[in-house]
């Protein structure tokens, strides 16, 4: 999700790569640390049961015209939080995005940011959705897969959005400064 999130801002605001590259590409870099030593854990324990995954295509119309729609009420939430709210609806809407989504949220702050408010807001914003969808995503692992692969996985989350929380401050103290 991360090197997603990143690729989005590149294509549609590049200048706020420099700042989401910290706490995104950070949180990236343990994720992959993390799955590499699963990976290993289950090639020392090969499972004999095999699973088969057919992902979904997401050129369907049907996915396309979800994206655009979601996009879209994002894209106006975003405005009209700005409006009524300055940075704090940017921040309740992030993280409200990111329980069921982060690429809304990342694409339509990417093209505010600069114009209808300052890169550091998107930047935080962006983050905050990455952190609540990855606290989501522990959640429901927990909920499905019960208590001890909520603390397996909740742990190397925990490790994650620290990090990516690290990543943020270093982004955001300059501006504090002053």
């Amino acid at each position: 999700m991360f090197p997603r999130m990143l690729l989005w801002v590149a294509i549609i605001q590049p200048q706020l790569l420099s700042g989401l590259v910290w706490p995104l590409g950070i949180m990236t870099a343990i994720s992959a640390l993390i799955v590499l030593l699963a990976w290993r854990d289950v090639q020392d324990h090969q499972r004999s049961e095999k699973t088969h995954f057919t992902p979904k295509n997401p050129f369907e119309i049907k996915t396309a015209l979800q994206m655009g729609a979601l996009l879209a009420v994002v894209m106006f939430l975003a405005k009209a939080l700005t409006e009524w709210f300055g940075d704090t609806g940017v921040y309740l809407l992030a993280g409200i995005s990111g329980v069921g989504d982060v690429d809304a949220i990342t694409l339509a702050l990417s093209r505010m940011a600069g114009t209808d408010i300052a890169s550091v807001t998107a930047i935080i914003a962006i983050t905050i959705a990455a952190i609540i969808n990855t606290v989501t995503k522990g959640s429901l692992a927990t909920g499905v897969g019960g208590a001890r692969l909520g603390r397996y996985v909740g742990l190397r989350f925990a490790l994650m959005i620290l990090s990516g929380l690290a990543g943020l401050g270093i982004v955001v103290w300059p501006f504090t400064i002053g």
